[in-house]
C-alpha cells in the first residue's frame, strides 16, 4: 500500500534531495515548509545553501506540472504541494498558525482521510504532538 510521506522543513534544510528518497510513495509538502524554506534562502549558512538547492529541485519539478495536483518523481512516486486541510481541528491551545501545528494539520487531515501518512521531522516535540 502507497504511502504520504509528509516532510517538515528541517529534513530538506538537512539534505534537499530526501524527496526523492520515498521511492513509489507520494512526497507532500505542506505549503507552510515553502513558506519556511524562503525565510532561509538568504542566508549565508548551510541552510540557507540547502533552502536554495531545494527552491532548485521544486522549479525544476514545477515544469513536469501543477505542484498542487502533483508531479511524478523519478522513482515512481509523486511530489504534492498541500495547500487544504485549514479547517482541521487540533487540540485547544495549540495556536492554529504556527507552522508545527499547520503541518501537523496536514497529516490529520490526510490521515483523517484513510490515507497512511507518516510525518518526517527531526524535532522532536513535532513527533510528540503528531501522536497526539
Amino acid at each position: 500500500m502507497k504511502k504520504n510521506y509528509v516532510l517538515d522543513t528541517n529534513v530538506l534544510l538537512q539534505s534537499p534531495n530526501a524527496i526523492f528518497s520515498f521511492g513509489d510513495n507520494r512526497v507532500i509538502l505542506p505549503h507552510v515548509v515553502l513558506e519556511e524554506l524562503d525565510r532561509f534562502k538568504k542566508e549565508p549558512t548551510e541552510n540557507g545553501a540547502n533552502a536554495r538547492q531545494t527552491a532548485r529541485i521544486l522549479d525544476l519539478l514545477r515544469e513536469k506540472g501543477d505542484l498542487t495536483q502533483g508531479v511524478p518523481l523519478p522513482s515512481g512516486g509523486v511530489l504534492q504541494i498541500e495547500l487544504n486541510f485549514k479547517e482541521i481541528e487540533l487540540p485547544a491551545g495549540w495556536p492554529p498558525d504556527k507552522a508545527d501545528n499547520r503541518i501537523l494539520k496536514v497529516c490529520k487531515g490526510l490521515t483523517d482521510q484513510r490515507m497512511p501518512t507518516i510525518l518526517v521531522t527531526k524535532d522532536i516535540f513535532e513527533r510528540i504532538k503528531c501522536s497526539i
